[in-house]
């Protein structure tokens, strides 16, 4: 079995549902979005109530959808992740606060 955290079913589980929140907006999924997905869940910026009661208060307002839901946050950071991203002159270094490690 395969012990590092990318491969941990539950991070694995949130960045698809990051990712099919980009699909339901009809948005296509490229490389900065899938890596996009992957800062997003590893540094724990996906909010998904821990309850099922918790989850249907948070979905109500948002007619019962899922994806709508986590799109409105998920969004507001991919807008400023890609503000981020042109603002250098090359490609964006981001420091994951989990690793520690500089990605390219």
């Amino acid at each position: 079995m395969i012990e590092d955290w990318r491969y941990d079913d539950g991070k694995m589980t949130e960045r698809q549902i990051c990712l099919t929140a980009f699909i339901h907006k009809q948005m296509p999924i490229n490389r900065e979005v899938y890596e996009f997905c992957h800062y997003y869940v590893s540094n724990g910026l996906l909010s998904i109530p821990a309850t099922q009661e918790g989850l249907e208060e948070a979905l109500v307002s948002h007619g019962g959808d899922l994806y709508a839901f986590v799109g409105e946050n998920l969004f507001k950071e991919f807008s400023k992740y890609q503000s981020l991203n042109e603002g250098s002159g090359s490609k964006e270094t981001i420091v994951n606060k989990e690793s520690s490690k500089e990605t390219n």
